[in-house]
């Protein structure tokens, strides 16, 4: 917010509000006061601007609901729960994989736009840097735990079955038992591996990369 006051001496006070910044120049020389203006914004301390990390403050708790539900599903040997953040982990990861496609491919005249101005709840979808590190692992220790969860339909032992969804999404080999017994849960287990690594590179690494 700008506050311009001015006196008889044809002399101009800016005052920026929210950065307490006040500039005094020549009220007939407009564009110097802007570019004033303009700097004295850009040098603002940065205490007084807003935390860029307010816009995941719901993703990062959704994340650790998510895998709340996977221990669930574990420790209960309940597959409602588990395919629930199976599912809803999958959800995400395929909306922020398309919506990551689509704001890549958006121009305008030739040059690259950002889309998420007109749509804010896309920008709710991909977290900062550090956030997405959180937020991602979570989602990752969310589907272990599910499957791990569908798993002790085949073993009833906790720890075993959370080694087998471990080692098959992240090391692509399951155990044995689990392939005669589970196939068709280990398959799409697989799948899970490519789209959690798929989602990973797109979103998070190439923009750790970009500092």
């Amino acid at each position: 917010m700008l506050k311009v006051t001015s006196s008889i001496s044809n002399t101009t006070t800016i005052t920026v509000a929210r950065e307490n910044i006040t500039i005094e120049g020549d009220l007939a020389d407009i564009s110097y006061l802007a570019a004033e203006c303009a700097t004295a914004l850009k040098e603002a301390p940065a205490d007084t601007k807003p935390c860029r990390y307010k816009s995941d403050l719901a993703l990062v708790p959704i994340s650790i609901v998510l895998f709340t539900i996977g221990l669930c599903s574990l420790f209960a040997r309940s597959r409602i729960a588990a395919w629930v953040a199976i599912g809803l982990s999958d959800v995400y990861l395929i909306a922020v994989l398309f919506l990551a496609a689509y704001r890549a491919d958006a121009k305008q005249d030739g040059e690259p736009i950002d889309v998420t101005k007109n749509h804010p709840v896309m920008k709710l979808l991909f977290p900062w840097r550090f956030t997405g590190i959180i937020v991602f692992t979570f989602i990752l220790a969310a589907i272990i735990t599910g499957f791990g969860g569908l798993f002790t339909t085949v073993c009833p032992d906790r720890l075993n079955t959370f080694y087998a969804s471990f080692s098959t999404i992240v090391f692509n080999e399951p155990a044995k038992e689990y392939v005669t017994a589970a196939k068709g849960t280990i398959m799409v287990e697989f799948a899970n591996g490519i789209l959690v690594l798929s989602a990973a590179i797109s979103v998070l690494i190439s923009r750790l990369s970009d500092f």
